[in-house]
């Protein structure tokens, strides 16, 4: 779905959306941007484009608004979980190197709410190393990645999470390995 920006009122009507996709899927979209008003009963205005078939991992899809704005999703984003933890009111999910985070108290939203977002594990270590599992350590997080065990202090509050230490050729490529112990 995409809608114009606030306040913007029925200007962008008629605005032609460019819709390139890469891989095998079809496609359902709308040319041009309807439903704008005017500022008197001011709401957002909203295209939806419908992306349907089998998605792998090559596929891209670039929907593109009057020539300057352009959105761009592919089969396999970075941001794609592989696992998931329960962590002091917050879910944790591992994508690349990445740890995001849910809002708090709100384990659907990972973009929207209280505090949600992630960690960039690479920036924190060397190298980019994908990560694997994450683990509650005597009340600290451990994040694994094939090589490495990283241990954080992790907070409700995301604006006080410390780096604490990286523990070298440990790590994990199983992610069901990682289990509590006694």
């Amino acid at each position: 779905t995409i809608s114009a920006k606030a306040g913007t009122g029925a200007s962008p009507n008629g605005f032609i959306m460019v819709v390139t996709v890469a891989g095998d899927v079809t496609v359902t979209a709308d040319g041009t941007l309807t439903s704008g008003v005017t500022a008197v009963t001011a709401v957002a205005q909203i295209n939806t484009v419908t992306v349907g078939g089998t998605f792998e991992q090559e596929d891209q899809f670039t929907v593109t608004i009057n020539t300057t704005e352009i959105y761009t999703v592919t089969g396999a984003a970075s941001g794609t979980g592989t696992t998931a933890q329960t962590f002091k009111k917050k879910m944790y999910a591992v994508a690349s190197s990445n740890l995001y985070f849910s809002a708090l108290s709100a384990p659907t939203q990972w973009i929207a709410g209280v505090d949600p977002g992630f960690i960039n594990m690479a920036s924190e270590s060397a190298g980019e190393e994908t990560l694997t599992a994450t683990a509650e350590y005597q009340g600290l997080m451990a994040i694994f990645s094939k090589n490495d065990i990283r241990i954080w202090s992790i907070d409700e509050d995301s604006s006080v999470n410390v780096f604490l230490q990286t523990v070298k050729n440990t790590g994990t490529v199983a992610p069901g390995s990682v289990l509590s112990y006694a």
